[in-house]
């Protein structure tokens, strides 16, 4: 993705089947339920393992597919995940974010993150596309975003999710070469 500024092979996004790529040093933040672990478990990992399940919905609502009402899902459930990457993580030389295939539930998390980290929409969503596939929309996580500005854009968001000021802070502190860019 294009930034600059955030520090190379700090953050990274996968597929649980490609964990074992990852440098030895890197933390998981696990977004697949336990039915989805045990349906596909990944390999014995000596690494620190944050485990914060997004379930996928199987029935959309209204005019919404299934697809879309799981990313807003995932978008209000974000009080459980974003708390936790920010504060807990904001100590480790890398984090990857991984859910079953590394596209959906983790390109939300991941684009969440590089946007708090100064990259431009543009890059957010290119990228996002680009990883995700054919079967990846951009509106699925342009929904999100609209969700996000809704509550007053995503510093708000995330203070609305229970991250502190502090915590947003450190995260970028530890992720970006010019700690003070783009500041909260």
């Amino acid at each position: 993705m294009t930034n600059p500024n955030i520090i190379p092979g700090t953050l990274f996004r996968c597929a649980a089947s490609k964990r074992s790529l990852l440098p030895l040093d890197c933390a998981i933040v696990e977004l697949r339920t336990a039915d989805e672990i045990s349906d596909c478990p990944t390999p014995s990992e000596h690494r620190k393992v944050l485990h914060v399940p997004l379930p996928v919905s199987k029935s959309g609502h209204g005019v919404l597919s299934p697809m879309e009402q799981s990313y807003l899902a995932w978008v209000h459930s974000g009080g459980k995940v974003f708390p936790r990457v920010l504060e807990e993580y904001c100590e480790e030389k890398a984090i990857a974010v991984s859910c079953l295939r590394g596209v959906d539930r983790t390109g939300l998390i991941v684009a969440v993150l590089h946007l708090l980290l100064g990259t431009d929409m543009h890059s957010v969503l290119t990228e996002y596309v680009r990883v995700g596939g054919a079967d990846t929309k951009a509106h699925h996580l342009q929904i999100c975003i609209v969700e996000i500005d809704r509550v007053g854009g995503l510093f708000e968001y995330l203070r609305a999710c229970g991250c502190s000021t502090n915590g947003i802070n450190q995260f970028r502190r530890a992720f970006l070469r010019v700690p003070n860019c783009f500041a909260f």
